[in-house]
């Protein structure tokens, strides 16, 4: 599970994949931290990110305990992620 979409870095380099690096969720709502790779070979080759990106997602309700002990949680975040104007033209892989 993944985002596509082409972001070219200061440098010249350009990653295409997307892949959440790490969540910390809370009662309101989760951080979570996406980093871009190369391209899928990249982070399948155990490459570094280019960058990370942090986004703050907030929920009107509240999480439970036995809800962040759920599968579903991070198809949960990457459908938030889809939600934030930067990932707005990416694509699910």
């Amino acid at each position: 599970m993944a985002l596509q979409f082409t972001q070219e870095m200061s440098t010249g380099t350009t990653g295409n994949y997307w892949k959440i690096t790490a969540v910390n969720w809370h009662l309101a709502g989760a951080n979570i931290k996406v980093g871009l790779y190369v391209d899928a070979a990249a982070r399948a080759a155990d490459k570094a990110p280019l960058c990370i990106k942090s986004f703050d997602i907030e929920e009107d309700g509240y999480f439970s305990a036995s809800d962040m002990e759920d599968s579903y949680l991070l198809p949960y975040a990457y459908a938030r992620l889809k939600e934030e104007v930067f990932f707005s033209t990416a694509t699910d892989v």
